[in-house]
């Protein structure tokens, strides 16, 4: 029949051999290729497959066409194998293999597949704190959690980069490998706990514009800068600054309620000078020592916008003839000072004290008699200091003997005077040389008499101003040497003219008053010598 059975699948070589009526044999051989049926392998079982996933069926060897029995479940490639669009349930796929032969086998694969059961659980909300830019970044926001029996394919946010100011919702979403996706929400909260940045307006320092206080005191302005927005700044500056130490206090919010307090100082002095106003100068008498005192000044008249803290002066407890000045000094609270001043002028109303003695002059012969202050002065004085003399009468000849009353007056050096009078008592010489009865002071006769005064008054008044000798006309020569009281010469002329007016002739300088030793000399034969005394009126 040449049926052959019992050959496995594969290559083989067939021996045929014929034996005829007479025993000959003859053989050929053949080589048979048997295929083996296919045997489908696939997925089976109710989790391995979930509903819309994509497998693919495998058989051995390929070669076959596959098909499904429920096309309406699954889409079947016939070349591949490859299933798409399962639906949930169970699905047959057939499987047809025809060899070479025509030989065909069928084999079946159930497909089971189940609906996905994709979950996600967001992470816990974020609380973040904005940065210098008022936003968020590199926000952990943590893991979400995720379940599928047919596996989750992929997990993706839409978080953005950057959080903005307040409460960003992000989208988590999950997708399985089917395609499946499911989705789950997270906040982001962005608060802002960065407070402002504030520098406070630097110190101020100034004077008092309000009495003792100051207003309108200009205090700058706040630094102020925030990573977000300043809400508001202000402080708690008064209207009215006392004197001293102010602080002020400013604060700046931002918009989330943040805020930064700063201080400045405030420093009020007074440097408005006090005011002060002198007492009226005054005009006081001298007393008896030629000064003044207990002298009431008065008061001045002081004040300031912080107050007085002192009022001072500098007067002498004892005042001085002539003009003094006072000097006031107020000073206040805050130590500054102001001063005025004030003049007292001490004047002297007392006139001299007038001590005068009479006196008796003798004529001398040849000339007056002449007096000066020296010789009726018995301790006249004045409670300033010196006194001079002014006689209404020096000089006495033959027509004044006997008593002649004259005024003086004394004066001192501020013009107050005293006047008084003296007696004074003018007598012949008692000289009768020529023995005619007159006396030589009053005797015509008497040519050649030399008379040398006792004493005479340079002070160029006109009267008496030269050391004049009486008779010097009829000498030829004359030398007169004057010495002052330690033997020094002072004064020589060789031809003397009654023309010494109190002057040395060595230094031609006035010679104090005083007395002097004179020598005279007449034809170099007739010496006379004796004092003079020098004695200036002014």
């Amino acid at each position: 029949t040449g049926v052959v059975s019992g050959i496995s699948a594969g290559t083989s070589v067939m021996t045929y051999t014929y034996t005829n009526a007479n025993g000959c044999t003859s053989s050929v051989t053949q080589t048979v290729t048997i295929n083996a049926l296919p045997v489908v392998t696939a997925i089976t079982g109710t989790t391995s497959l979930c509903a819309g996933a994509t497998t693919t069926l495998a058989s051995t060897p390929l070669g076959g066409v596959w098909s499904s029995a429920n096309t309406a479940t699954a889409t079947v490639n016939a070349s591949t194998g490859v299933v798409t669009g399962v639906a949930a349930g169970s699905t047959t796929i057939t499987y047809t293999v025809t060899n070479a032969n025509g030989c065909s086998t069928t084999s079946t694969s159930t497909v089971v597949a189940v609906n996905s059961s994709l979950t996600i659980t967001a992470p816990s909300n974020v609380l973040a704190s904005a940065n210098a830019s008022c936003v968020a970044t590199a926000v952990l926001l943590g893991t979400p959690t995720t379940a599928s029996n047919c596996g989750v394919a992929s997990v993706t946010n839409n978080a953005p980069i950057a959080f903005p100011l307040g409460t960003t919702i992000v989208t988590w979403t999950a997708t399985d490998n089917v395609g499946n996706t499911a989705t789950a929400a997270q906040t982001v909260t962005v608060t802002d706990t960065q407070a402002p940045s504030v520098i406070a307006p630097s110190n101020v320092v100034t004077g008092t514009n309000f009495g003792c206080e100051a207003i309108g005191v200009l205090l700058g302005t706040v630094t102020a800068s925030d990573n977000c927005l300043v809400d508001y700044i202000q402080n708690d500056a008064p209207p009215i600054y006392p004197l001293g130490n102010t602080t002020v206090t400013w604060t700046v919010k931002d918009a989330s309620g943040n805020t930064t307090v700063v201080t400045q100082l405030v420093t009020i002095i007074d440097n408005v000078l006090p005011l002060i106003t002198a007492p009226i100068s005054l005009e006081v008498i001298s007393n008896a020592g030629c000064d003044a005192t207990g002298v009431n000044l008065g008061n001045p008249i002081t004040s300031d916008n912080c107050g007085v803290a002192s009022v001072t002066n500098n007067a002498p407890a004892t005042f001085l003839l002539g003009t003094t000045t006072v000097s006031w000094t107020v000073t206040d609270n805050a130590g500054n000072i102001a001063s005025a001043t004030q003049t007292i002028v001490v004047v002297d109303q007392v006139s001299p004290t007038s001590i005068l003695n009479d006196i008796t002059v003798t004529l001398p012969i040849g000339s007056n008699a002449v007096i000066d202050a020296s010789m009726i002065d018995a301790g006249s004085f004045d409670n300033c200091g010196p006194v001079t003399f002014q006689l209404s009468q020096t000089s006495f000849g033959c027509e004044h003997i006997g008593q002649n009353s004259i005024i003086v007056v004394i004066s001192d050096d501020l013009g107050n005077t005293t006047t008084d009078t003296v007696l004074v008592t003018v007598v012949e010489s008692g000289i009768d040389s020529d023995l005619d009865e007159i006396d030589d002071s009053c005797d015509d006769e008497i040519i050649n008499y030399i008379v040398v005064p006792t004493g005479f008054t340079p002070d160029g008044d006109g009267i008496n101003d030269q050391f004049l000798i009486v008779g010097l006309e009829e000498n030829k020569a004359v030398s007169l040497k004057v010495f002052n009281r330690y033997g020094n010469s002072v004064y020589v002329k060789d031809n003397y003219q009654n023309d010494w007016n109190g002057t040395s002739s060595l230094t031609n300088l006035d010679l104090p008053d005083g007395t002097y030793f004179y020598v005279l000399a007449i034809d170099n034969v007739d010496v006379k010598s004796g004092y003079v005394y020098i004695n200036r009126v002014y």
